[in-house]
């Protein structure tokens, strides 16, 4: 009998998940054992016609869904979002459509739910807006040092944007806003302590950080310092060797992956990167190392601005 070739069982496979009209990974993890499917399709059938999960299981695409709830919701009549919890089983409609959608298209439950009223006071609100300065006198004020704290306080004020990331330019980082920066270590001096302690790894660097309150260490140093070069760099030792590299596709596979889904920024990256393994968390820092990365720009086929 005739071996099966990569593509041929692609195909099959890919033909017979289908039939199934499985709506997500779960559903696929459940049936694999039973099938005889591949635990890790992403990466067995990655040169073979893969092109993500959505094809691969032919469930409906984020645009599309979004597209087909919303029209749904306003034939329904549903005018607030407890009419929309209400009905939302019944409908299996998403929790959190502000989450799942927010890349496809979301622009505010006013508009999802079609009240250009409630859109004009959403805008009247934008301008009442309290400036950044102000913001972050009344924040320290407060004593609010947390992201999850400003939360909840957030509901408190009118006048405070939801993510003043997003709301001010003049934003830098969280640790700025909360009033801490000045207390953060320099790079150079960070370096030194951490490998005085023998950190060599991401994990053991945010648990020692927390267990040792190790407050003038910045939580996520690679967004904290302009200068970062990698968190080898920072242990002294080559943590990117530890990483299964192999299981990594190569910068050209990845940026033709990337144009073929049309993806144009890093944070589209990090969402579809849950279901593509073979992708890098940091592409920057792996083919950096590996000797083939040449820019943000260029993986996302000249779409992005992103600075090196």
């Amino acid at each position: 009998m005739k071996k099966e070739s990569k593509s041929e069982k692609f195909l099959r496979v890919r033909a017979e998940v289908r039939a199934e009209k499985l709506k997500n990974y779960s559903a696929y993890e459940g049936l694999r054992r039973e099938r005889n499917w591949p635990s890790r399709p992403e990466i067995e059938f990655e040169n073979y016609g893969w092109l993500g999960w959505e094809n691969f299981l032919l469930f409906e695409v984020k645009l599309e869904k979004f597209l087909r709830i919303t029209k749904e919701v306003k034939l329904k009549g549903i005018s607030n979002y407890s009419m929309y919890e209400k009905y939302r089983a019944q409908y299996t409609w998403p929790s959190r459509p502000e989450r799942e959608f927010f890349s496809y298209g979301w622009s505010g439950w006013s508009n999802f739910l079609g009240q250009t009223l409630k859109l004009r006071k959403k805008s009247a609100k934008k301008e009442r807006r309290v400036s950044f300065d102000d913001l972050k006198k009344q924040v320290s004020f407060l004593g609010i040092g947390s992201f999850f704290a400003y939360k909840e306080a957030v509901a408190h004020h009118d006048d405070w944007p939801t993510y003043p990331k997003a709301a001010y330019k003049e934003f830098v980082n969280w640790d700025d806003f909360f009033g801490v920066n000045h207390s953060i270590l320099s790079l150079i001096d960070l370096r030194k302590e951490v490998q005085s302690l023998g950190l060599s790894s991401q994990e053991i660097y945010r648990k020692t950080r927390k267990l040792e309150c190790k407050k003038n260490w910045p939580t996520n140093p690679v967004r904290h310092y302009v200068d970062w070069v990698s968190w080898s760099d920072l242990f002294g030792v080559k943590i990117i060797e530890k990483i299964k590299r192999e299981n990594f596709i190569s910068y050209i596979d990845l940026r033709a992956q990337l144009i073929i889904h049309g993806i144009s920024s890093y944070d589209e990256y990090r969402k579809k990167r849950i279901i593509n393994d073979g992708w890098p968390s940091n592409p920057y820092v792996h083919y950096k190392v590996t000797g083939e990365w040449i820019s943000y720009a260029d993986l996302f086929g000249g779409k992005s601005r992103i600075r090196q």
